[in-house]
């Protein structure tokens, strides 16, 4: 195999394994901003309020773990403290 086409194949591989993992952290950013959206929508619904504090808060949590643990507390809570101290 000639060194040009072996260092092809190394920079394919490269470039797929990049693609690939450009793909899951985008999965994983629209599945964290969606539970984002979702906590927020809840907590509308259950007429909690928000400020605007508390929503870039919300927003700026990149951690999957929490943002399943506020939607679990949000389902029942009835203030925001409750949601957050989890």
């Amino acid at each position: 195999m000639s060194s040009a086409l072996a260092e092809h194949r190394w920079l394919s591989e490269d470039n797929r394994i990049a693609h690939e993992k450009g793909i899951r952290k985008g999965v994983e950013e629209g599945l964290v901003q969606g539970k984002a959206e979702d906590l927020l929508m809840i907590l509308s619904v259950r007429g909690v309020d928000v400020p605007d504090a508390a929503r870039q808060r919300i927003a700026a949590t990149a951690d999957l773990a929490q943002l399943d643990a506020w939607l679990r507390a949000a389902a029942t809570a009835d203030t925001l403290d409750e949601v957050l101290d989890v």
